[in-house]
């Protein structure tokens, strides 16, 4: 069984911000944590996958995850620094200080 802890110095990380931002123009008031909630559903979905690529995602895999169109999500992973492109098109998912995968 796997989790995601994520502990309150996420708060105040500002690159939630950036993500809740680029995701959702409008969500001024919420775009915090509105990108937690999104990072925590891309958290759990690799932690419950295995192998070394655990935490490295297709373009698709990230749209569907963050819910928005791949160009929407490429764009949104660019800005937030979140994540990291890789030569081959795909993106790790960066964990942020104050979360923890576990696996059980």
């Amino acid at each position: 069984m796997a989790r995601v802890n994520i502990d309150a110095q996420v708060d105040t990380d500002p690159r939630f911000v950036l993500l809740g931002q680029a995701l959702c123009p409008r969500a001024r008031e919420y775009a915090h944590e509105m990108a937690i909630g999104v990072m925590r559903r891309v958290w759990s979905y690799c932690a419950h996958r295995d192998g070394p690529d655990a935490a490295i995602l297709r373009l698709c895999e990230l749209a569907i995850l963050l819910r928005a169109s791949e160009e929407n999500a490429a764009e949104a992973a660019k800005q937030c620094g979140l994540f990291e492109l890789h030569k081959d098109g795909r993106w790790r998912v960066l964990i942020s200080a104050g979360v923890t995968i576990c696996r059980e």
